[in-house]
């Protein structure tokens, strides 16, 4: 295991992006902007995974509904009974971040959403609900010895790394610069690179 794990230390560091710096790295996840490009992030938050109605999830349609007007427009829903009798149900946008599911054989509004609360945004779980990229954490840049660490294996190969989190006699943590979770046997490295990631993960770890 530690024998497959010290190939990972021939990895050559090479820098991705512009560097202010010999110490520093433009974030390669960012790109040196600083904010969280998780897929459906928008300023932390993204659309709820919910089963709510919202706006984006359609499709909408213009129905003409006694007592309502017809530039309204709904979300309409089908089903089949037993028998084989069609049904439909049918719910405007007055319902948005309400929860419409199947239940019983016929669709049902069952309130509001639990997971957004009606707001059908919940929050970006890559960086947290703080918008800000999840590497960086806003910084827009890497700092050697702050952020990301070179380490030396006991052969004396090197690794840069942006340690995470201690596992047992393991640090978890990411390749720089593409970013691969890898996990690094402490027993694998010097003692000085072993002394500089536990001290670098302090009590997160």
């Amino acid at each position: 295991m530690i024998k497959l794990l010290l190939l990972l230390l021939t990895a050559l560091v090479v820098c991705a992006g512009e560097t202010s710096s010999p110490d520093q790295l433009t974030c390669p996840l960012c790109h040196g902007d600083g904010l969280c490009h998780a897929t459906g992030c928008d300023k932390g938050s993204r659309l709820c995974s919910g089963d709510c109605l919202k706006k984006e999830v359609g499709p909408w349609i213009k129905m003409d509904v006694p007592g309502h007007n017809t530039s309204e427009l709904w979300r309409k829903f089908s089903w089949k009974s037993a028998d084989g009798s069609g049904h439909w149900t049918a719910f405007n946008q007055q319902h948005i971040g309400q929860v419409v599911r199947l239940v019983d054989g016929e669709y049902k509004n069952l309130g509001i959403c639990p997971l957004c609360k009606g707001t059908t945004r919940i929050e970006c779980p890559a960086c947290k609900g703080d918008g800000k990229c999840p590497v960086c954490h806003g910084k827009k840049a890497l700092v050697q010895g702050t952020d990301m660490f070179t380490i030396s294996d006991i052969k004396g190969r090197s690794l840069t790394l942006i340690p995470l989190t201690l596992i047992g006699d393991s640090v978890e943590g990411l390749r720089i610069p593409d970013l691969q979770k890898v996990t690094i046997p402490l027993a694998a490295v010097t003692p000085t690179s072993a002394d500089t990631l536990r001290k670098a993960i302090g009590p997160k770890g």
